[in-house]
């Protein structure tokens, strides 16, 4: 089997997680010393369950001569791989007038963040905080004790909010920052699960691993803020932090965060730069970095701006890049200008400008150009 680009384009290959987790954790089952067990085998299969969509790949895995092969050659191709959670634009969305989708709003952002912890604690990634329990072993303690709803309301200073099921309809906006907060402290993923047939006991859950699970967590809650028009993203920190840039161009940059047109790194610098820049606290070098990294893909695209944007005078979008102290810092540069002022318009004025001309990738390729 040629485990080529072209193998792993098919329909079924379409990520839940994001690619960068996928081949951090494949990394790791690749890294071990136990790869002629039978459990490397089951724990590669639980973890291709659980990142795609389709449960193919774990079968197609499964059914591979070499496993190993099969795993490098995926890790190899995963950032290229679609993401579920952001399918291609819909006609009416690849239309000339398209009709922006309307932020979520804290109802409809607290009944996603519901849906999206209770996928996740089905999967276990709670079982190493709340505990389990068997028919045969009875409760099994988690890390937050025999009563661990009253612990988490302890450390959130109030009742009423936990399990998220129960009460996200009356969250407010602090509410629902403090619970994303919470389960970002305890979640952690099983890379093992067992399934106890006695009784119909149910699974249990083993080898747990925070620091890919907060990765993931974090990662699935931001698609979420990024479309609700509340201005919060979680940090690395597994703190919620208010994001520059205000309701008006919140819709710019989610439409952004959804559409990857391009595809390959691109897309992943485009993104880097928008978490960089509006990340709450960016430093004024981190921003800097954010723009240049934008006029990176800009120069890449510099070919198509000449022909369909600015065909005598598409050199001004780096000017102001390269004039002003930005890119290669030189002594005739212009210093003297509020960069927060310059900074925030020479960012929007980029990103929409990429936005463009991810359009016109769009139209051209719908047309066969």
């Amino acid at each position: 089997m040629n485990l080529d680009r072209k193998y792993f384009s098919r329909s079924m290959f379409e990520l839940r997680w994001p690619a960068e987790v996928l081949v951090e954790e494949t990394d790791r089952l690749l890294d071990s010393d136990s790869r002629s067990l039978p459990d490397w085998s089951e724990e590669g299969e639980y973890l291709l369950k659980e990142a795609f969509r389709s449960q193919e790949p774990a079968e197609e895995f499964m059914a591979s001569s070499d496993r190993s092969e099969w795993l490098t050659a995926l890790a190899k191709h995963a950032r290229q791989l679609p993401r579920a959670s952001m399918p291609k634009p819909y006609f009416s969305q690849r239309g000339r007038a398209r009709v922006a989708p309307r932020p979520i709003g804290l109802s409809g952002t607290a009944r996603r963040i519901r849906d999206m912890v209770s996928d996740l604690d089905g999967r276990g990634y709670l079982a190493q905080a709340l505990g389990q329990d068997c028919v045969d072993d009875g409760q099994q303690l988690g890390t937050l004790g025999s009563v661990p709803w009253d612990e988490l309301h302890r450390r959130l200073g109030r009742n009423e909010l936990l399990p998220v099921e129960r009460w996200w309809s009356g969250y407010d906006l602090d509410d629902l920052c403090d619970v994303i907060e919470v389960v970002h402290d305890v979640i952690a993923r099983p890379a093992k699960a067992r399934y106890h047939n006695y009784m119909q006991c149910g699974w249990h859950y083993l080898d747990f691993r925070t620091g890919v699970a907060q990765r993931l967590y974090r990662s699935l809650v931001n698609e979420i803020l990024g479309e609700s028009g509340l201005g919060i993203v979680l940090a690395e920190s597994g703190r919620c932090e208010e994001v520059a840039g205000g309701d008006e161009l919140e819709l710019l940059i989610s439409n952004s965060r959804a559409d990857d047109v391009s595809g390959g790194s691109q897309h992943d610098d485009f993104l880097d730069a928008l978490e960089m820049f509006r990340r709450r606290g960016a430093t004024e070098t981190e921003k800097r970095a954010a723009i240049v990294t934008l006029a990176g893909v800009l120069e890449e695209r510099r070919d198509l701006v000449k022909q369909s944007l600015l065909p005598k005078d598409e050199g001004v979008l780096f000017e102001v890049a390269n004039k002003f102290n930005l890119r290669h810092r030189k002594a005739n540069q212009q210093t003297n200008y509020d960069t927060e002022l310059y900074f925030q318009w020479i960012f929007y004025w980029y990103v929409s400008t990429i936005r463009l001309t991810d359009k016109i990738l769009e139209r051209q390729a719908s047309s066969g150009r």
